[in-house]
């Protein structure tokens, strides 16, 4: 089984990547990772969203723009490289229709989006013995594409 290290070297090698550019991090979206992650490999999924407030309980860094990330299926084998587009922090409740649809879950609606990630951010807190609250958490916004396997 290859490893997101030799997958991204896959990648450099038939130049989908620059030669001089870094994987920075190998992640699985936290619920159905394979199934999103083939949602992200079709061009459907082109952004996601995490809790902001989480970034500081964990002491991980904000994902950046401009950096390369492979992402996991649920048993943790490359699915595909993708390029960080646009990374910003916004109140939960400020999260627009557009970015609802780029997320390509379910009806892609707003309304829908606001529902299920609601549940998903108050287990995501709980976890990090924090409370989400929809009026006042905030949340990280990222748009990106993929880069390897092309097309």
């Amino acid at each position: 089984m290859m490893n997101a290290k030799e997958f991204f070297e896959q990648a450099r090698q038939v130049n989908a990547v620059p030669q001089d550019a870094d994987l920075n991090d190998a992640w699985a979206f936290g619920v159905n990772a394979s199934d999103l992650a083939k949602l992200v490999l079709h061009g459907v999924k082109t952004a996601t969203s995490s809790g902001f407030e989480i970034y500081d309980v964990t002491h991980e860094s904000l994902p950046k723009a401009g950096t390369y990330d492979v992402l996991l299926d649920d048993d943790h084998k490359p699915v595909c490289i993708i390029l960080i587009d646009t990374v910003e922090v916004v109140p939960f409740s400020h999260v627009s229709a557009e970015h609802a649809f780029k997320e390509g879950e379910g009806d892609r609606a707003l309304l829908s989006w606001q529902i299920n990630h609601a549940k998903f951010f108050h287990r995501d807190y709980k976890k990090h013995k924090l409370v989400f609250n929809r009026h006042t958490s905030h949340v990280v916004l990222e748009t990106f594409h993929v880069v390897f396997p092309t097309k």
